[in-house]
């Protein structure tokens, strides 16, 4: 198992300053009975059918990590990782190329640099969000993740004879924290991957594409340079919608863990960050965007 980790860590090329503490954390689990049990039971579990355990051996693991003293988001990362093996033996069994499984599995490391940036520790506390990439309902597929899901609205535009309906199936746009810039190129490659991926859903016809997503916001247009890849981005979509809670969830994402201070204080050492704080600090909201393309 420690040959696996080790091995993991320097083909996905995780930071030498992230390797020791990982590797601290495995080799003290690795002398506890208990912790070991866990991890063997649950990659036993998912080996034989689903991840039916997935949250309550996450739950062992914190309790298990607090009583030998080391980070319990560490601990779960590690468990994670080992998954990680069963799910390519799932991709090889129904014949989903590797990198498909190389671009998913890319998301732990992604998920750590976001978990480092807010609280400074090599590890993760993602709920049940992998529960899905185990689950193999959200796929990694070159830049972007992609799920089948509702569409979920209505839309209707006459002229150019679209009509959607909240039942119609569409391929969701997840967009990991990580992985290459947002160019045109880089991004029209992973949606041809994707449509070819899912042609089950949509034989040769168009593909239904949508995002929900604080990158696809629409007040981007006036907050952030025309030049800039976000705002690019956000044009691969027909945004139809907005959602602007009092308080923006998303805002760790821009700033890391400076995202609880006053907003006057807000970093501002990017286009990004100046952007955000400063419409932050003139009393106005932000949000998410609501999105779709047809491919």
């Amino acid at each position: 198992m420690r040959k696996y980790l080790v091995d993991f860590l320097e083909r996905f090329d995780y930071p030498e300053e992230s390797k020791q503490p990982i590797m601290d954390c495995f080799d003290k689990l690795s002398m506890s009975d208990e912790a070991m049990a866990v991890i063997k039971k649950h990659i036993d579990s998912y080996a034989k059918g689903g991840t039916e355990e997935y949250v309550a051996c996450h739950g062992e693991m914190v309790t298990i990590a607090a009583k030998l003293g080391t980070p319990w988001q560490t601990a779960r990362l590690i468990l994670d990782i080992f998954l990680s093996r069963v799910l390519k033996e799932k991709y090889d069994a129904k014949g989903i190329e590797e990198q498909i499984w190389v671009d998913t599995v890319s998301e732990f490391k992604y998920k750590m640099f976001e978990f480092y940036d807010t609280d400074h520790i090599w590890g993760c506390h993602t709920g049940t969000w992998w529960k899905y990439f185990f689950d193999m309902k959200i796929f990694g597929i070159g830049r972007f993740q992609y799920e089948i899901t509702d569409f979920g609205y209505t839309y209707d535009d006459d002229e150019k004879n679209i009509h959607l309906t909240p039942d119609m199936k569409a391929v969701s746009v997840h967009i990991p924290g990580g992985g290459l810039p947002l160019t045109k190129d880089v991004r029209e490659a992973s949606y041809a991957r994707a449509k070819e991926f899912f042609r089950d859903y949509f034989g040769d016809g168009p593909s239904l594409f949508m995002c929900i997503s604080w990158l696809i916001y629409p007040e981007h247009e006036h907050m952030l340079s025309p030049k800039s890849n976000i705002v690019d981005f956000m044009h691969d979509f027909t945004v139809f919608d907005r959602i602007e809670p009092e308080k923006s969830h998303d805002l760790w994402r821009i700033f890391g863990d400076a995202h609880i201070l006053p907003y006057e204080m807000l970093p501002r050492n990017n286009s990004l960050r100046r952007a955000y704080a400063e419409r932050l600090c003139e009393g106005k909201k932000v949000g998410e965007g609501v999105g779709f393309f047809i491919k």
